[in-house]
């Protein structure tokens, strides 16, 4: 496709004077129109499919579609906002159907977070009632991933265990395992 901030100065160039043409194109003489039609010239921008090939490719290389925004700001964008249209369900059939085909989640990184925290909690009322303790599995015994995780989210907990920052559902879970956390 062709970008008005493109890095080759060519194009560059030409992406302004079709950015231009679309939006002076109701005031446009009939015979350019007539001329830029016959090029099959895009009245209205719509680089989805180029932005989804962008998705695929990197899905490809990192097995996943959640885009960083570090690595890619406007194709991280582009999928926040296909989220949201597929959440209201705003995007074309065909186009959520090549979405879910590739895997693309649409939970939403609060709801994300929210899902791990609350699995991880889980994890730790199992631990207290097989071992009647909610300090989590030490970190010197932790023999399988599993253990080690749930024992670097206890000290993490443990570590903003204070009244002031955490909201007061996040301090009732953690007191209903009778949380180990400081003394304050």
């Amino acid at each position: 496709p062709i970008e008005a901030n493109a890095k080759d100065p060519d194009q560059s160039v030409l992406g302004r004077w079709v950015t231009n043409q679309r939006s002076t194109g109701d005031r446009m003489p009939q015979r350019r129109k007539d001329l830029l039609d016959e090029l099959g010239f895009l009245w209205v921008a719509d680089n989805w499919d180029t932005m989804y090939e962008q998705l695929v490719k990197f899905r490809q290389e990192h097995c996943h579609t959640e885009v960083p925004r570090r690595n890619n700001a406007t194709l991280a964008e582009w999928c926040r906002k296909q989220r949201g249209k597929m959440r209201q369900n705003k995007l074309p059939p065909e186009r959520r159907g090549r979405m879910e085909e590739i895997g693309f989640n649409i939970e939403l990184q609060s709801e994300k977070n929210e899902r791990i925290w609350n699995a991880k909690l889980q994890r730790l009322k199992r631990f207290k009632r097989k071992h009647g303790n909610s300090f989590g599995p030490p970190k010197s015994t932790s023999n399988n991933v599993e253990d080690a995780e749930l024992s670097i989210w206890v000290s993490h907990q443990r570590m903003g265990y204070k009244p002031v920052t955490i909201p007061n559902i996040v301090i009732e879970n953690l007191e209903e395992v009778e949380f180990a956390g400081p003394i304050f």
